[in-house]
């Protein structure tokens, strides 16, 4: 014979559930009555009480949004807080050509990818301010990028050093330019060399 439990155990039970139990006048048994499910704080499970009476757990599934922002923005590991502003399409940071030639720049500068930060203006575009706030830059080289697209307060010709903010900045043409070993390659690669020098204390 089934035991029918009373409402003061119920409650007791179900403390966080309220059950509402009607009988049918012309029979013994349980007739259904629809409850919601109910979360619980403790087992993240929810009640319910099929057409039978019966008492059922269930899982609630629940999906929470977090936002975070996991991509990384810049390439290299910003050791020495030197930040290189490049403007290239189509390519994530830069395509390999010019990545190659930076990286022998900055090797003759006795410098490494970890101790650079390369953003590329045209996926990423940022003001001075903000990178600077993230990356605290005491170097910027900026690379057929404008003062003006960085909303800096000035403008300075290529290859000339100007101190700002407690950061040194230089202009320079774009990579593509010191492509090769041709005449004008050659006097724009001595011209970077030469104002490279003068930040880094060569």
């Amino acid at each position: 014979m089934q035991e029918i439990l009373s409402d003061t155990i119920l409650a007791s039970l179900y403390p966080n559930s309220l059950v509402i139990v009607e009988r049918s006048e012309k029979s013994e048994k349980l007739a259904p009555v629809e409850i919601k499910p109910i979360q619980t704080e403790a087992s993240n499970q929810s009640l319910k009480i099929d057409e039978t009476g019966k008492t059922i757990v269930q899982p609630v599934i629940t999906t929470t949004s977090v936002t975070t922002d996991t991509e990384k923005w810049f390439l290299g590991e910003n050791g020495k807080k030197i930040t290189i502003l490049v403007s290239e399409t189509d390519e994530v940071f830069l395509n390999n050509e010019s990545l190659q030639f930076l990286l022998k720049i900055i090797g003759a500068c006795k410098l490494t990818m970890g101790d650079i930060a390369i953003i590329n203006v045209i996926n990423r575009p940022m003001t001075f301010i903000e990178i600077s706030n993230q990356l605290q830059s005491k170097f910027c080289l900026l690379f057929d990028v404008s003062t003006k697209k960085i909303q800096l307060p000035f403008s300075i010709p290529n290859y000339q050093v100007q101190h700002y903010n407690n950061c040194q900045f230089l202009l320079a043409p774009s990579i593509k330019v010191y492509y090769g070993d041709g005449e004008n390659a050659k006097v724009e690669k001595t011209k970077l060399w030469t104002s490279l020098k003068k930040i880094f204390n060569l």
